[in-house]
């Protein structure tokens, strides 16, 4: 235990160096950037996010769950391959119906920067390789340091290039930029740390045949389930753009990548190392022991997050116009509503992690299945029948909010299912 609290400490000392500089940053971004170029911006990442899932279907995460570096190796080159695959065949879908999609989202000029999607999430894909070997490898040093220097040439460019073409198009032409940096910079030392590593040469490299059928969880039910989130955590931005406007949809997206902040610093940071401990207790037939852990792990995310999250429900709008600019009020009362959403959604990193570890994807494939159309159709509905984006929001909360529930409830049960046969067989 004392070594996970170390890997999380590490984790979330870059994780918070990298927030910190953000934070820092953007008071100046949104005194530069209108709410209609993150909104523009808001809708390229809502593209990326959705296509994401798809790009390389999911295999990435498999590298985790690999038993040798040799397997994880075969893992990263299929991933590859699929990824320029997908991205070429997303290219293709974006040149015949660019118009379409132009209409729909109210994109920017003559919405060229959908070409760029793919890109984005081909280089998207080449970061989910960076980020799983970390985890494979526990280099989570290297991990809190490009987090750290990431942060700081990504914001940088931001506020430089702003200052000459303060457009929706800086902000994304430096979003495709992003994953690539970042996969890079984590990348090269990866490789270096691979290539002093020769404890894997007495392991024969699987087939890519081999590796469809030992992983095919991950593409038949962890991809669409993704794709599922996705959609629900996206979906919102794309349909505020269509109905409502650029502006709505930037308000949105601003306070999404606010509330992301406490997401990125605890949840994901808590979420990779419980993946890498429930994946050793799991291989190693440990389920009380893995069960144990996942009641620590959520009920201290549950009370840490009260704060922050509290905070923002009661302080939300003032804090925004304060901090941001008088612009960004009605962000502020967007960032309140969606602060509930955002505490189960912190909550529930090791739940989702277990549920992969425990490859129990088809039930929560099921339940994606279920409560996705639910969210997405209550957000229209709201917004198509009332015309009131403050409904609509609230409604999706709710729904949203109910999902992550039963996503907590599944991964428990699953687990102790495991636990009593496990009891049975001894």
């Amino acid at each position: 235990m004392r070594k996970d609290l170390s890997a999380i400490f590490t984790v979330l000392t870059g994780t918070a160096g990298a927030q910190v500089i953000t934070l820092a940053f953007t008071p100046l971004l949104t005194r530069i950037f209108s709410p209609e170029a993150f909104g523009h911006l808001g809708v390229f990442l809502a593209l990326f996010a959705i296509l994401m899932p798809i790009t390389a279907l999911t295999l990435p995460m498999a590298v985790v769950l690999a038993k040798s570096n040799n397997e994880a190796k075969a893992l990263t080159k299929l991933s590859m391959y699929l990824a320029l695959l997908v991205s070429l065949v997303f290219t293709l879908f974006i040149v015949i119906n660019k118009q379409w999609l132009v209409n729909v989202l109210n994109a920017k000029g003559n919405g060229s920067y959908l070409y760029w999607v793919p890109v984005a999430v081909l280089c998207g894909a080449l970061l989910q390789l960076g980020e799983n070997w970390t985890i494979k490898l526990s280099l989570f040093k290297l991990r809190a340091k490009v987090s750290i220097l990431h942060a700081l040439i990504i914001n940088a460019l931001k506020l430089v290039i702003g200052f000459f073409i303060p457009h929706a198009i800086t902000l994304i032409a430096i979003a495709i930029v992003n994953p690539l940096l970042n996969g890079l910079l984590l990348g090269v030392p990866i490789r270096n740390a691979l290539m002093h590593n020769t404890e894997d040469d007495k392991h024969e490299r699987p087939s890519y045949q081999q590796l469809t059928t030992k992983y095919r969880d991950f593409p038949l039910f962890q991809s669409p389930q993704a794709l599922l989130n996705a959609l629900s955590q996206s979906g919102p931005v794309i349909v505020l753009a269509a109905f409502f406007g650029p502006v709505s949809a930037g308000f949105y997206t601003f306070s999404r990548t606010i509330l992301a902040i406490p997401i990125t610093l605890m949840g994901k940071a808590v979420g990779d190392v419980c993946f890498g401990r429930f994946s050793k207790q799991i291989n190693q037939q440990q389920f009380d022991d893995a069960r144990k852990y996942f009641i620590q792990t959520t009920s201290s995310l549950a009370v840490v997050a009260l704060l922050p999250l509290g905070i923002v429900w009661f302080y939300g709008p003032e804090l925004f116009s304060w901090v941001f600019g008088d612009a960004w009020y009605q962000a502020g009362m967007y960032a309140k509503w969606l602060s509930l959403w955002t505490y189960f959604i912190l909550i529930n990193a090791p739940s989702l992690k277990m549920i992969i570890a425990l490859k129990k994807q088809k039930r929560s494939l099921l339940v994606n299945v279920i409560s996705m159309p639910i969210r997405m159709l209550v957000l229209i509905a709201g917004a198509l029948y009332t015309n009131d984006e403050w409904l609509a929001l609230k409604l999706f909360v709710v729904a949203s909010i109910l999902h992550n529930v039963v996503i907590i409830a599944l991964a428990y049960y699953c687990c102790c299912k495991e636990c009593d046969k496990i009891s049975e067989e001894n």
